[in-house]
């Protein structure tokens, strides 16, 4: 039997009663002191008590710095998503001449809206920088160049 340091019962001593705790590197398991019912009651209200980020001015500074940072959080998104450095995004862009890579239309850098970087889905691989409106193209034909060559013959013969 194991006594719970907070409500004072006294519970069996396993799993059903009592949360596991374990060290950082999972090396240590043991059982908690306090029983399942007031661990869930102190988490929660631990929870409520901490949420710093929901405070307004928590919240406000948060948005004057991402209104302030929009391109560097927008390059550190590339690399994390993409696995593309700022440096390689703008040689892109410069080979591109500033445009799709498909139709030439020039991108515009201050909407983020105005081009995607499109890559193969089954690689991970960047193929280019495109339009929205080519992108969307090439999902629509589900990446498959029979279905782009079909389209092309269909478009040619009318």
């Amino acid at each position: 039997m194991r006594k719970c340091n907070k409500c004072g019962k006294e519970y069996p001593e396993t799993y059903e009663y009592f949360r596991y705790n374990k060290s950082r590197d999972g090396s240590k398991k043991w059982l908690s002191r306090r029983c399942r019912r007031c661990d869930s009651e102190y988490t929660s209200k631990y929870c409520k008590d901490t949420q710093r980020h929901k405070l307004p001015h928590v919240k406000a500074y948060y948005k004057r710095y991402r209104e302030g940072h929009k391109r560097e959080i927008r390059y550190k998104y590339y690399e994390r998503v993409f696995g593309i450095t700022k440096e390689e995004f703008k040689a892109m862009v410069k080979m591109q001449k500033n445009g799709c890579a498909i139709c030439e239309e020039p991108l515009k850098s201050n909407d983020k809206h105005s081009f995607n970087i499109d890559h193969c889905h089954e690689t991970g691989k960047v193929r280019g920088i495109l339009c929205g409106k080519c992108n969307r193209g090439i999902g629509h034909f589900n990446n498959s160049e029979q279905l782009l060559k079909a389209a092309a013959r269909y478009l040619h013969n009318q």
